[in-house]
């Protein structure tokens, strides 16, 4: 029988001290090996420098650079990373131990696959539970409309998905580093356009919910971060249907225009209202 393929886990971290032991040990848990784990310390101001480097003694693989966001993070991560699969794993999130286990299987059973998600569950900064919709879940077909319609039940997590790194270096599909957030839906809005995906039942993704966390936070820096994840995402040409752009447009021109009204920015309220009213004619 030959030898497993390699799997890449690259963690991007900053300032998640707290959580980011748990979840590299969450990782050194998997039932399959071989395993490389890349932690990439991205200029944290906390002891979490400290955290990964107590890990170096188990395999793990520690790199630390001065902060450049997680997307340039995630990308530096992909370059160095020498597995034939890679995943993108949150320092705070948790994997269940067989989760990259059936991602391969799968993925090698069907050599027409290029990456596998995950149902989710949702835990607090504690690592409790919380009630959770037993189907949340990553996308994996007609993904570009999924992602576009901001469905409730479907995530963009990075962590929910397992990646055929070839797919992803033929297809020069990377993360936007112009984007912090949501750099996640611009990345899958690329993977909608060529890749093939499936849904694995029966394991999961634990998804921490973070009060502090950059996509919970409601900072200017990252309303005007929406903004550019639209204007990028129609700049970029990304979506293909002509149904889901008039989709697109038709929830960021809204969502705009409610964040720049809060903003007291009314220029771009009436601007982004303007393009919603004629949208909605369509």
């Amino acid at each position: 029988m030959s030898a497993n393929p390699l799997v890449s886990v690259i963690i991007p971290c900053y300032n998640a001290e707290l959580f980011v032991g748990k979840t590299i040990e969450s990782v050194l848990r998997q039932s399959y090996s071989p395993i490389e784990i890349i932690v990439i310390n991205d200029g944290s101001t906390d002891g979490s420098f400290q955290v990964i480097k107590s890990y170096e003694c188990q395999g793990v693989k520690l790199f630390d650079k001065a902060n450049s966001g997680v997307s340039a993070t995630r990308n530096m991560g992909l370059k160095i990373s020498e597995g034939k699969y890679i995943h993108f794993l949150d320092s705070d999130d948790i994997l269940s131990p067989d989760f990259i286990e059936k991602a391969i299987i799968e993925m090698e059973n069907n050599q027409e696959l290029d990456f596998c998600t995950f149902y989710i569950d949702q835990i607090d900064e504690e690592g409790n539970q919380l009630n959770n919709d037993s189907n949340h879940r990553g996308v994996y077909k007609e993904i570009q409309n999924e992602i576009v319609s901001f469905l409730p039940n479907v995530s963009a997590c990075p962590s929910a998905y397992v990646y055929r790194k070839s797919s992803l270096i033929s297809n020069d599909i990377h993360f936007d580093e112009e984007l912090q957030s949501p750099e996640d839906r611009h990345f899958l809005l690329q993977v909608g356009r060529t890749l093939k995906g499936h849904l694995i039942p029966n394991s999961k993704l634990l998804y921490r919910v973070r009060q502090n966390s950059l996509s919970h936070s409601k900072t200017k820096a990252l309303h005007l971060m929406q903004e550019k994840f639209y204007l990028n995402t129609i700049k970029d040409q990304l979506i293909i249907e002509e149904k889901d752009k008039v989709i697109f447009r038709k929830k960021m021109s809204r969502q705009l225009a409610v964040t720049f009204f809060r903003l007291i920015n009314f220029r771009k309220t009436l601007f982004y209202l303007f393009h919603y009213f004629n949208l909605i004619k369509i």
